[in-house]
């Protein structure tokens, strides 16, 4: 899920008695009969959670865009990108367009820019014995720091309380986004069996690595009722995976590839994996969200970087907590083993991150709670520079919000 639509409700979210909003777009606004009804409906919807305050600066080169953000006056400006897709965004932070500027969300990492004052995370996501390895303080909010928003993105997934559909369901097509410039890729008929575990990561390929893909081989080689669900991102991609598990030994017949699902409903429609295998050392974000916002059991291996924890903080954000926290690749590998042998042990750990139908209220998924928070630790910020010398260390402390270890 894009970054920008996960902001359009966490800006929407904050309090405007406490908080201003204006943003600045490095992507060119769009244009109706040239982009889709979709792409207009979300940047109206963006256009409003900025308050009416949406810049579109694509046009300008990086030193004018920085300008014209400095004569806006803002506090704090915040990078929601880093050095992703759009690093000439990083140009404008080290020209110093606004007294105070901080790296979130799309950049899960250092910046490495001594411009960039403050990195919005968490005691999982960033512990705090890493940040000599970060040139950011650490703005720590309580929970984990990752919007979801998923109560806004997918309200119908709670109405009258959790509801997933049976796998027959998913394999039927009911949720499948159809395309017609790509055949329609659903769940056969081995997925819905009983008996069968159907593992699932829905990650982009490029986050699998040899080693993982390695120790994934292994394991459904000797659990040859598991079945391996991905989503089929490129033909070509797909085909080499295929390669690469036949050449570890693994049929074809033990994976499940599907096209893409409906965007209103595709978090119901992965729910009904049975366990979700996370990578290293990329670990899932959003998508692991979206796993743990319909229960799935969710097994992480961080590492020390952020980007290897942010899944981990999500889960200890949740009924989950540390439970499928593995402690190194050998740790991983015999949770997976041992929670593949006992389908029932699976279904006792999804009811359990249920929690009686109360994921809403867990610290992942509390937007108002998030809200508070970041608004909180944005507050602490400018208090804290507003109050000190601009040269001295006390004007960008670390910072930490209530609740917060």
């Amino acid at each position: 899920r894009p970054v920008g639509k996960d902001m359009v409700h966490a800006l929407s979210t904050l309090p405007r008695e406490r908080v201003e909003v204006a943003c600045f777009s490095l992507n060119p606004n769009p244009k109706r009969g040239v982009q889709g009804d979709d792409t207009m409906k979300w940047h109206h919807m963006m256009v409003k959670a900025c308050d009416n305050q949406f810049h579109d600066v694509s046009g300008v080169s990086y030193s004018a865009a920085a300008q014209q953000i400095n004569e806006a006056k803002p506090n704090i400006l915040i990078n929601l990108d880093g050095w992703t897709s759009a690093p000439l965004i990083n140009e404008i932070f080290i020209l110093g367009a606004a007294p105070v500027q901080i790296n979130f969300k799309g950049f899960a990492g250092t910046l490495g820019l001594p411009e960039v004052q403050g990195l919005v995370s968490d005691r999982v996501a960033t512990p705090p014995e890493y940040q000599d390895y970060y040139t950011e303080r650490f703005v720590m909010l309580q929970g984990s720091y990752h919007y979801n928003g998923h109560d806004h993105l997918y309200p119908q997934v709670h109405s009258g309380g959790m509801r997933l559909p049976p796998k027959s369901e998913v394999a039927a097509g009911k949720f499948s986004m159809y395309q017609a410039a790509r055949e329609t890729e659903l769940l056969s008929e081995r997925a819905t069996r009983a008996g069968s575990v159907l593992v699932c990561n829905f990650n982009q390929f490029y986050k699998f690595v040899p080693e993982f893909w390695g120790l994934w081989m292994g394991l459904l080689r000797s659990h040859p009722d598991a079945l391996f669900w991905l989503l089929s991102w490129t033909v070509a991609g797909k085909q080499s995976l295929l390669s690469h598990a036949s050449n570890a030994g693994v049929p074809n017949e033990q994976f499940e590839f599907s096209t893409f699902f409906k965007e209103d409903s595709h978090v119901l429609a992965k729910g009904v994996c049975d366990l979700f295998l996370d990578a290293n050392p990329y670990a899932s974000h959003g998508t692991a969200a979206d796993a743990l916002y319909t229960g799935v059991p969710l097994l992480t291996a961080p590492a020390e970087t952020m980007a290897s924890r942010v899944s981990t903080s999500l889960c200890h954000a949740t009924h989950q907590g540390s439970l499928l926290t593995s402690r190194n690749t050998q740790d991983y590998r015999d949770l997976a083993a041992a929670l593949l042998s006992s389908p029932s042990k699976l279904r006792s750990i999804r009811q359990s991150n249920l929690g009686g139908g109360t994921i809403d209220a867990t610290a992942a998924f509390d937007s108002k709670a998030w809200s508070l928070g970041f608004t909180t630790a944005l507050s602490m910020l400018w208090d804290a520079f507003s109050s000190s010398p601009p040269s001295s260390p006390s004007a960008h402390p670390h910072i930490v919000t209530a609740g917060a270890p």
